[in-house]
């Protein structure tokens, strides 16, 4: 099928899926009258477009409407019950895509908040986490340096659930036109916690997965299969 009718099949779909039995019924009325007049106006040319009052023209009109106009009203049956399963497919689609959407943006939200809550976590009574990612404090000492190192790690592997958070929203919601929402404030959290971690290590490893899920350069699982 091309793309001009998969185009038109989606719109015809989509304006299906709104009030279905209302617009179903306007579509299968439609049509029903459609194949009346169709099959019914070359009948009536044939009698000179009177009206007969010969009982036997009608018994022969029935018959010939019947024999013609039956298979389509048939065919019309057919074609409404395949349009409405298809849109009916096409409903419980979108509820799933909605009930991943509306999944998904709450896992990111909360992983924010758990992100939010790292960085104002105190390493002495004056400096938070937040305070040295934003390069407002040098780095610590002794028991201080400690607590920062824990904390950084944490704040890592936050940082990667989101990041992985991000990359399964843009695989799984379609239309995903708020992802470069999360993608950039991703982006945002791993450029202000980089200059923070080791060169060598698997921080580096990390940070270099978790930027190619933020900016989509590392194919996912699907994708692969693809």
């Amino acid at each position: 099928m091309s793309d001009e009718h998969e185009n038109w099949l989606s719109t015809a779909i989509d304006w299906m899926s709104d009030d279905l039995p209302v617009k179903l019924a306007v579509v299968m009325g439609a049509g029903a009258l459609l194949i009346a007049v169709l099959v019914a106006t070359p009948y009536a040319l044939l009698l000179g477009g009177e009206i007969s009052r010969n009982p036997s023209d009608w018994a022969t009109f029935g018959d010939y409407f019947g024999g013609v106009a039956g298979p389509l009203f048939a065919m019309l049956g057919v074609f409404g019950l395949v349009l409405t399963i298809i849109i009916q497919h096409e409903q419980s689609t979108a509820a799933q895509r909605r009930a991943w959407a509306e999944q998904h943006l709450r896992s990111l939200a909360e992983l924010a908040r758990g992100i939010e809550r790292l960085e104002e976590r105190k390493l002495t009574e004056t400096t938070t986490l937040g305070d040295i990612l934003d390069g407002l404090r040098e780095r610590l000492d002794g028991e201080s340096e400690k607590r920062f190192q824990q904390a950084l790690e944490q704040y890592l592997t936050a940082l990667g659930s989101y990041s992985q958070t991000v990359a399964m929203y843009r695989e799984n919601v379609v239309p995903h036109w708020d992802v470069k929402t999360f993608e950039r404030r991703g982006l945002d959290l791993l450029n202000r916690v980089a200059p923070h971690c080791k060169p060598n290590g698997m921080a580096q490893i990390g940070l270099h997965i978790m930027r190619g899920q933020l900016e989509n350069t590392i194919e996912t699982g699907s994708q692969r299969r693809a």
